[in-house]
């Protein structure tokens, strides 16, 4: 199973991300005043100060496209495109405040050294602060993308990891997967419609790859949506009610909008 990461598509979301940013880098700079700004004595100093802030802002949102050409690109979004996203951001950053530093304080001139320099003495302590901010925000304002499901029926056949033992099942039988520690127990009909458990020593991240018809609802799930008679909850506590049997499918916060989505448009 991919590694999916929730994505913030939402701009306004975006924007309420970068205000808290900038009131954070703000406050820093212009009450604790760090990194001996508070020997200058000089006009508009706290407009100044505010205007690292302003750029931490708007660097944030300049982000936006790309990371929106990035997501329509590959059609979901994962840790590694998270993990260069941020990157990217502090990246971007850091070279921004660098040349504001310099244009407003008449620094010395700007050359990979001098910006090493600023990184290491500057830029690195207010990514170490934000960082982590920034990593709840996204992933509070973020949802879950998931791959429409295959409607084909074929026969599967599924192992362990030993490849010890195997079971074959139509498909389209399958109505979810839940993984216990080591263990799957894959939930499915028999030949009379009964539902049968059975349970292999195996993870969901193996069995994906061999069931496109199943959507992962929760880090522990993977269910197909034709046997769900409906989706019931809110974002903060979801689930979904299988047409067979009466066990019911948590689906997580982060996925609940995918699944939503999901569940309107199916066939």
């Amino acid at each position: 199973m991919k590694r999916y990461y929730p994505f913030t598509y939402s701009f306004r979301a975006r924007i309420i991300t970068a205000v808290i940013l900038g009131a954070i880098v703000g406050f820093v700079m212009v009450f604790l005043e760090p990194f001996d700004t508070y020997q200058a004595r000089e006009e508009y100093k706290a407009i100044k100060l505010l205007g690292y802030a302003v750029l931490c802002s708007l660097t944030y949102l300049f982000t936006f496209p790309l990371e929106l050409f990035a997501f329509k690109r590959f059609k979901h979004w994962t840790i590694t495109l998270e993990v260069f996203a941020l990157t990217l951001y502090a990246v971007l950053a850091a070279i921004f405040t660098y040349a504001y530093h310099h244009f407003i304080y008449n620094g010395p001139e700007l050359s990979l050294k001098n910006f090493a320099l600023f990184t290491t003495n500057f830029s690195w302590g207010f990514i170490v602060l934000m960082l982590p901010i920034l990593i709840y925000a996204r992933k509070r304002f973020g949802s879950l993308s998931i791959a429409t499901p295959s409607l084909q029926e074929k026969e599967v056949e599924l192992s362990n990891q030993s490849g010890s033992e195997r079971i074959v099942l139509n498909s389209q039988d399958i109505l979810f997967i839940e993984s216990q520690q080591n263990y799957v127990n894959i939930h499915h009909l028999d030949k009379d419609g009964q539902v049968q458990v059975s349970r292999l020593r195996n993870t969901l991240s193996k069995l994906s790859g061999q069931l496109d018809n199943l959507v992962p609802t929760h880090r522990s799930f993977l269910v197909n949506l034709q046997l769900v008679e409906k989706l019931s909850g809110s974002k903060r506590k979801a689930e979904l009610k299988m047409k067979t049997g009466s066990m019911n499918v948590p689906v997580s916060q982060p996925y609940f909008d995918s699944i939503q989505n999901l569940m309107r448009n199916r066939p």
